[in-house]
């Protein structure tokens, strides 16, 4: 059922997104994206591709993000911080911000572990990102960008 209380959280959720820019929801392969496919953006659509796994094993990573581990790429999302504080130089990058009410749920491959060269700002908007790409396992994450910088 409806009740106010539904209704005054989804318009707060609803304006979060919108202080983050103009929303754009891309539906992709069955995936919602919030950014518009532009080239910054284009690897979500690849990285979201990795199978489930099954009990005990590792999830079966795309054959376009397996080709990339090691090489430079540049990305662009939404910081995920992992503690609280002005400035970081390890976060998690996901491919849409916490909140977006049109977006589909995250998975694992729409989020990766970030290491930056040096810290960077908060910040509730996107980020575009080159760095090392890594295929991890760690955590639950199956890929990281390392030695990241700001574009």
């Amino acid at each position: 059922m409806i009740d106010r209380r539904w209704i005054l959280g989804s318009l707060a959720a609803a304006s979060s997104v919108a202080a983050a820019g103009a929303l754009h929801v891309i539906r992709d392969d069955g995936h919602t994206f919030h950014l518009p496919l532009a080239p910054e953006t284009a690897l979500w659509r690849e990285l979201v591709r990795l199978r489930p796994p099954r009990l005990g094993d590792m999830p079966e990573l795309a054959v376009g993000a397996a080709r990339l581990d090691g090489m430079r790429v540049t990305l662009r999302g939404y910081m995920l911080a992992l503690a609280e504080a002005p400035r970081h130089e390890h976060f998690t990058l996901t491919a849409n911000p916490l909140g977006c009410p049109a977006c589909a749920p995250d998975r694992p491959g729409m989020r990766l572990r970030i290491g930056m060269r040096r810290s960077v700002e908060t910040t509730g908007r996107p980020l575009t990102l080159t760095g090392t790409f890594r295929i991890t396992h760690s955590d639950g994450l199956p890929y990281a960008l390392t030695d990241a910088i700001v574009l």
